[in-house]
């Protein structure tokens, strides 16, 4: 029987972490925050391998997790490899994406904003997650207006100013919400037009635009939450093409791959669930060869979570996951996990995200996943619910007072 690898990450912020436990935490801030990540408790030959670079790049949203040596190559050398590697895609991540400032050389979402209605050269990258969204039919790359209003809500410090950015406190917050949801529904107002050898053109409407200008409105496009799902999926293909297969990479929001399909090592992954104001390790799923998996939730773990979460003095949390049909921010459980052996974080976000962002959770949409290899793990009270007859989970939570139990929600 294999052993079971638990890889546990660096004790980055791990005051914070603690100060997060104090309030609200049933166990370890620091373990509980890096579980959401994906992988935790390291055999000694595990390294976390870390971006080198003075220029701003995104890699504190990740944790890049290696087994060096596990090829039979230098362990050292592997090192140095998997640090240039990741420093340069962590840098060429940070610019790529950005809808907020412009960098020589590339075209970035950004730029793209700024020239509607013209054709622009981006890199494959960018090309293929814009083609992407495309596959899976998502139009939630055009809530950019909403995106950059609501952004503002998670840098409050007080409840009191975020009246000025909550559409469920102001009605007519809510009524612009709707009226920017119907533009971003709509392919005639605003539509990115995939024309071949990574050229695209930003086509938004005249009316649109009007609108845009009366409103001060920058971003057509963002990625904004999803972001993080592209860039893990980019870091992933990224160490695959160069041979690196004994890793995982994980964001702190939620998305993980593991990119190990060589090895028969057994890898643990907790579900957490939130009961009040308190988080718990539910079960441990286990699980071979190279997955990805997307952990959505209603509630933050810590202050690195408020990029994008808020949470009210009344403990009210507002999440970043925003409803196509009005525009507006929903979460229709606590928290829902989604894995495949063949889909990319980004795809499976995409596919959660009408699931999981809507007024009334329908768990048939999750059995239609499942058919696609796309399965799911969610809970109905202490009962952890799962799509897969063959998901093998282990520790089911007990203490006496809470009890969490599992069964099959799909025969």
């Amino acid at each position: 029987m294999p052993k079971i690898q638990k890889i546990e990450l660096s004790n980055k912020h791990l005051a914070l972490r603690i100060a997060a436990a104090a309030a609200f935490l049933v166990i370890g801030a620091a373990a509980l925050a890096y579980a959401f990540q994906g992988f935790f408790s390291p055999s000694e030959d595990w390294t976390q391998i870390s971006a080198n670079s003075s220029e701003l790049n995104c890699s504190a949203d990740f944790t890049l997790l290696y087994r060096l040596g596990a090829a039979g190559k230098s362990a050292s050398a592997e090192n140095r490899a998997l640090t240039s590697i990741y420093t340069d895609a962590a840098v060429k991540a940070y610019r790529l994406f950005n809808a907020e400032d412009h960098f020589e050389e590339i075209t970035n979402v950004f730029d793209i904003n700024e020239a509607p209605n013209s054709v622009l050269t981006v890199d494959p990258v960018l090309y293929d997650a814009f083609s992407t969204l495309e596959k899976c039919d998502s139009r939630a790359l055009y809530l950019g207006p909403i995106y950059d209003r609501y952004e503002n809500l998670f840098f409050c410090e007080d409840d009191f100013q975020t009246v000025y950015f909550d559409p469920y406190q102001d009605d007519a917050i809510r009524a612009e919400f709707e009226e920017v949801a119907a533009f971003a529904g709509d392919s005639d107002a605003v539509e990115l037009e995939l024309l071949g050898e990574n050229q695209v053109r930003l086509r938004v409407s005249e009316e649109y635009l009007a609108y845009a200008e009366k409103n001060e409105i920058s971003h057509f496009i963002d990625f904004f939450w999803l972001k993080n799902a592209f860039i893990v999926d980019y870091f992933a293909s990224t160490l695959r093409d160069q041979g690196y297969t004994y890793g995982s990479i994980s964001s702190f929001d939620g998305f993980s791959r593991n990119l190990d399909s060589e090895s028969d090592t057994v890898y643990g992954y907790t579900l957490f669930d939130r009961i009040d104001s308190l988080i718990y390790p539910a079960a441990e799923m286990t699980y071979q060869k190279a997955r990805s998996i997307v952990c959505l939730r209603d509630y933050p773990i810590d202050d690195e979570d408020s990029m994008l979460w808020y949470t009210f003095q009344n403990q009210e949390v507002r999440a970043p996951y925003i409803d196509l049909a009005d525009g507006l921010p929903k979460a229709a459980l606590k928290n829902l996990v989604a894995y495949s052996e063949t889909s990319s974080c980004a795809e499976i976000a995409l596919k959660l995200l009408p699931i999981y962002a809507t007024d009334q959770f329908d768990s048939a949409a999750l059995g239609q996943l499942a058919a696609m290899g796309v399965h799911s793990v969610w809970f109905q009270g202490t009962t952890l619910l799962h799509s897969e007859s063959d998901l093998i989970l282990n520790n089911l939570y007990e203490d006496g007072t809470v009890r969490f139990t599992a069964k099959m929600a799909l025969d």
